[in-house]
């Protein structure tokens, strides 16, 4: 902060590229706007599923809110989940998982998202990988048979996904460049291989991945080009994968793959500010 006897700064200030959260507040205020604009997916996956989706809730959001309050008090913080990023990335993994998903599962995957993926690689606002992409694929990876199932809680119907999507870009919590380009390669590529249209991109998963984990703000790039890379290189990693796997695993793979290759976009695309002529 500003000295208030001298005027100058007791550290210097970093310029980069937006987004910046100016304060807590404000990370607060969109992780709940979002949790909210989220609603209409969940409240879908309740119309749709009925018991097995609230059973499937409650234990993700309960242990989800254990296993963070366990994390903190580990570390010696005070115990802290009104930012709303424990309820957001519980809701994520949510979406990911099928109705039956036994509730051993759960726990592991809860476990894994929020305190390795969210906590121990790197605590909010600097995570490598999107933490509930994290606990989804190491359920995948431990669990392969119990994971192979065709509907996801989040990918109930289309049109609530939808929903979601128009309020988060009105909202402009999400990048709509990305999510359109993600879609046009993902589009492209089935077309290129003759795969069938309305089965293969008209997808609750694709569309899912398209516009909550391809255009997440932490384990993205940081500028507008960045980001379209992203989309590209998750789009066309996506296409190649959808060969020997489901969609939301090849989704959820292409873009964990490509969380890591955030830092290298970040730098490659990364804007030269001039420095001031000397007078």
């Amino acid at each position: 902060m500003l000295s208030l006897l001298g005027g100058k700064a007791d550290k210097p200030f970093l310029i980069g590229p937006s987004p910046h959260l100016s304060a807590t507040h404000s990370t607060r205020k969109i992780m709940w706007g979002m949790v909210g604009a989220l609603l209409p997916i969940w409240f879908a996956s309740l119309l749709f599923f009925r018991w097995d989706a609230l059973k499937v809730s409650v234990l993700i959001f309960g242990s989800a809110a254990c296993f963070e309050s366990l994390s903190q008090i580990s570390i010696g913080k005070k115990v802290c989940l009104q930012d709303g990023s424990t309820i957001l990335t519980a809701m994520l993994l949510t979406f990911l998982l099928s109705p039956t998903t036994p509730w051993q599962l759960i726990l592991v995957g809860s476990f894994v998202s929020i305190v390795i993926g969210k906590e121990m690689l790197g605590g909010l606002g600097q995570n490598i990988f999107h933490p509930a992409l994290a606990g989804y694929l190491t359920l995948v990876l431990l669990f392969p048979d119990e994971m192979n199932q065709a509907k996801l809680l989040g990918g109930a119907n289309l049109f609530p996904i939808l929903i979601s999507a128009v309020i988060l870009v009105i909202k402009k919590w999400i990048s709509w460049e990305a999510s359109l380009f993600y879609l046009a390669v993902v589009g492209g590529g089935s077309f290129l291989f003759g795969r069938p249209f309305q089965s293969e991109v008209l997808n609750e998963s694709i569309f899912l991945c398209a516009f909550l984990f391809v255009t997440d703000w932490v384990t993205t790039p940081v500028t507008k080009k960045g980001r379209i890379l992203f989309a590209i290189g998750a789009g066309i990693l996506t296409v190649t994968f959808r060969t020997w796997m489901g969609f939301t695993q090849a989704a959820a793979i292409s873009i964990f793959l490509m969380n890591a290759l955030t830092p290298w976009i970040d730098r490659l695309l990364r804007p030269h500010f001039r420095k001031a002529r000397q007078s």
